[in-house]
């Protein structure tokens, strides 16, 4: 989820940012205070969750290699930070350069690629 949303955030994909809060609430609700016992995604949690996944899958499959790379080591870097340093999914979405704007289409990043 924290690679898809830096992707995201740097303008790849096409979703609403209240997704990437959506499944962090509903993926929180699925956790159990018993850590022996089996984990499930609860049945709310499925839509959200399939549209993160179909999101994710289309960056990956749109996305330069060297932008990848790069939200993948955004990622990595928060999870490495200090407890107290690392930024949840909320906090990021505070923070998304794409909050006030709306997300460009495919077609939109086309066309400004190749004017």
């Amino acid at each position: 989820m924290f690679a898809s949303f830096y992707l995201y955030d740097a303008g790849f994909g096409d979703a609403d940012l209240s997704l990437f809060s959506e499944v962090d609430h509903c993926l929180g609700e699925s956790v159990s205070s018993d850590l022996d016992a089996p984990w499930n995604l609860r049945s709310n949690a499925i839509p959200p969750t399939a549209r993160l996944l179909a999101l994710y899958d289309n960056q990956l499959q749109t996305t330069p290699i060297r932008e990848l790379m790069t939200g993948h080591q955004q990622a990595e870097e928060n999870f490495r930070s200090p407890p107290q340093k690392r930024l949840s999914i909320a906090a990021l979405v505070q923070r998304s350069q794409r909050k006030n704007r709306r997300a460009p289409g495919a077609f939109e990043r086309k066309v400004a690629q190749h004017p």
